[in-house]
């Protein structure tokens, strides 16, 4: 595939305007690929009106999968529909730290140590 293919070129204006919204599938608020709905493996176009952003799980594990395929691949793998964002499973860890007892203040003390480290 080069840059030139004209079934999977997207000019940078259609580019920005697909990436200007969170991942179409989990709704995670994170940097988002362009990916083809139907996938040009199946005829899909470049169109705007056959792009969606997608983050880059959703969009490496929907593969050349339409969005019906990927539901039903996922359910028949036993995996939830509509995948969950990373942000959910940031939100899962957390609530388990505090479940094990670990203080909200000793959360944020912990982060405000991490940053710090981070910054020198």
């Amino acid at each position: 595939m080069t840059m030139t293919d004209p079934l999977r070129y997207i000019p940078a204006r259609v580019r920005r305007q697909v990436l200007d919204a969170n991942c179409a599938y989990c709704g995670g608020p994170f940097p988002t690929e362009v990916d083809h709905v139907i996938p040009v493996a199946q005829g899909g176009s470049g169109d705007l009106s056959n792009l969606a952003a997608a983050c880059e799980p959703c969009n490496r594990e929907k593969l050349d999968f339409t969005p019906a395929e990927w539901r039903a691949w996922r359910e028949s793998e036993g995996l939830p529909w509509p995948p969950p964002g990373r942000i959910g499973y940031i939100r899962e860890a957390v609530q388990q730290v505090l479940d094990s007892g670990v203080s909200p203040s000793d959360l944020a003390e912990a982060a405000a140590a991490y940053a710090r480290r981070d910054a020198s």
